[in-house]
């Protein structure tokens, strides 16, 4: 979808492969998610991608996600289901 830092729905121990886009000109962006040292390269323009693998924990609740060059407008919550 398009809604702006969307809460991110996954179940506790599943694999996820995840591909984040940059789509602003000009704009460095990220993927980050801190406490799971989980995170992809830093995309320099638009157009540019990268895609991460990675095992959801196994204990359920939530964790925030967050762009490491804007982390106060792009900055957003998985839930752990």
């Amino acid at each position: 979808g398009t809604e702006a830092n969307p809460v991110i729905t996954l179940r506790a121990g599943e694999r996820v492969r995840l591909r984040v886009r940059n789509e602003d000109a000009g704009m460095r962006h990220d993927f980050t998610i801190k406490a799971w040292t989980v995170a992809t390269k830093m995309l320099d323009d638009r157009g540019e991608e990268d895609v991460i693998e990675f095992r959801v924990p196994a204990e359920r609740g939530s964790q925030a996600y967050t762009c490491t060059p804007h982390p106060r407008m792009m900055t957003g919550s998985i839930r752990i289901e």
